[in-house]
């Protein structure tokens, strides 16, 4: 490893590592950059909105993304601050796993807009305005949901606005889509676990009302009523550096 990478969120502490992060990288003879997607690696410092960023930063490239929390959950993230040295350590002997993990695609009348990693939102764009959304799963109709809006998360997802919305935790193996309604009308109506090879079909029922379509709470489009939005796995993807097999030390420490 030769180069690596600094996404940092724009905070005193996460910025005082990075310059000890630094520091440390180049007397191992190691190039550092700022917000560089042309490294080995990627070491993002601050939350999940960092790695998300970090995430979006490196695109399609295979370049995987260690986590330092500094965030309020940080679920993504790998570790705390106080272990970055031993993280570096272990970075630069290659003493780490690479997990690959899913993307989302999101298409408006088959045109792609963008992935998504942890999830995409079809969410009303007024507020107290109720939608009426026609979800189908590979062709099949699987009916009218009446709520404030649907999530289509990934199982990274998962645990992020489609968990705070009452969905399912989904262990980070488990290849599959969750759909997950935003304040349903109806009690019945919860969420959905479907193959993750699915395509999911949401339809706008009603006109008038106003919505957007939004991915990873970042960038958005808006809705017209006679639009078609699609959802399926990327062929792109997100690598993250795994020092150690921790999945359920996260759900119990950080949900």
């Amino acid at each position: 490893m030769k180069k690596i990478s600094l996404v940092v969120k724009d905070s005193k502490e996460p910025l005082k590592l990075a310059e000890k992060i630094e520091g440390y990288l180049a007397s191992r003879n190691i190039k550092v950059r700022y917000d560089d997607a042309a490294g080995d690696a990627v070491i993002a410092i601050g939350g999940d909105g960092t790695i998300l960023r970090a995430v979006s930063l490196v695109r399609n490239k295979q370049v995987p993304v260690l986590g330092i929390n500094f965030g309020t959950t940080g679920f993504l993230t790998e570790v705390n601050p106080g272990e970055w040295r031993a993280a570096a350590d272990r970075l630069l002997s290659g003493d780490y796993a690479v997990m690959e993990r899913a993307k989302l695609r999101v298409e408006i009348n088959r045109k792609k807009i963008g992935d998504a990693l942890n999830e995409a939102v079809v969410i009303t764009s007024a507020p107290v305005k109720m939608l009426h959304l026609q979800v189908s799963v590979d062709g099949e109709n699987a009916g009218i949901i009446k709520a404030d809006g649907l999530i289509i998360a990934t199982p990274t997802g998962s645990t992020a606005y489609s968990f705070s919305c009452g969905g399912p935790i989904v262990d980070e193996r488990v290849n599959c889509l969750v759909i997950t309604p935003i304040c349903p009308v109806e009690r019945g109506a919860h969420s959905l676990i479907v193959p993750q090879d699915s395509e999911v079909e949401v339809k706008l029922m009603k006109p008038g009302r106003g919505a957007v379509v939004v991915i990873d709470g970042e960038r958005r489009k808006k809705l017209s009523y006679d639009d078609n939005v699609s959802f399926a796995i990327s062929e792109n993807k997100a690598y993250f550096i795994r020092l150690r097999k921790d999945f359920y030390r996260k759900v119990r420490e950080r949900l």
